[in-house]
């Protein structure tokens, strides 16, 4: 059994969500987003950084941005059991690679009887059995992880966001990005987490480190990955 997944079931997930505005009521509209999400029924938000006023990333001819991260935990997630009997379990699926990291691995076919999910009896994992309660466990953490990102998308669209094709990185009424989701890795057209530009951002790393101080970052603690950016910060406003 994987080590680091068999970790991550016996604990509860956390989210770290980044929140963004540069235009309108920017301060307001972090306001807003944050009674919405505290609003989400299937976590809760349990802790929130400052608010720092941020220098615009890529596209510089824009208002500063006003930035916030928070973390909301689920409690649900360490919980999660096959719904189905083992001598009723239907799979067809691959593992990428002989030794990924612990959540990468694609899934082709899940089949469904009687309008339960259905796993596997026996799935060799890397150098070792995969339980089913692990896949499991993992299937359902990214099915919310996806589910919170319905649930922000509308937000956004509730709020006013309207994406504009032609200036991917420019003003914004509401922007709010998963940085994180527990130790997971997903990676699909739809989703990424972690967040792939988040070790770059001081505005997200920064309100990170006031909230989780410990929290590791690709095998480095958040003081190093800070360290490898260039940024000034002056009381609340982060230059970079």
């Amino acid at each position: 059994m994987n080590r680091h997944l068999a970790e991550e079931s016996k604990k509860n997930i956390s989210a770290y969500i980044s929140l963004g505005s540069n235009s309108g009521d920017a301060l307001q509209n972090l306001a807003t987003a944050l009674e919405e999400i505290k609003q989400y029924h299937k976590g809760t938000v349990q802790a929130t950084s400052s608010i720092y006023s941020t220098e615009p990333q890529g596209d510089k001819d824009q208002n500063w941005f006003y930035n916030q991260l928070i973390r909301l935990d689920f409690h649900d997630l360490c919980d999660i059991s096959p719904s189905a009997p083992q001598s009723d379990l239907l799979f067809s699926g691959e593992l990428n690679s002989p030794n990924p990291p612990h959540s990468v691995f694609s899934v082709n076919k899940i089949h469904k009887k009687n309008g339960n999910m259905r796993f596997p009896k026996d799935i060799m994992s890397f150098g070792g059995e995969f339980e089913r309660q692990n896949l499991s466990t993992f299937l359902q953490i990214e099915r919310e992880a996806h589910l919170l990102l319905d649930f922000l998308l509308d937000t956004e669209k509730k709020m006013g966001r309207e994406r504009d094709p032609a200036r991917r990185f420019g003003p914004r009424s509401i922007d709010l990005d998963i940085i994180l989701f527990g130790n997971q890795i997903i990676n699909n057209e739809k989703l990424t987490v972690p967040h792939p530009r988040f070790l770059e951002r001081a505005f997200i790393l920064i309100p990170l480190q006031e909230i989780a101080p410990g929290i590791i970052l690709d095998k480095i603690n958040i003081k190093d990955a800070l360290d490898k950016l260039i940024f000034r910060i002056d009381d609340n406003k982060i230059y970079q």
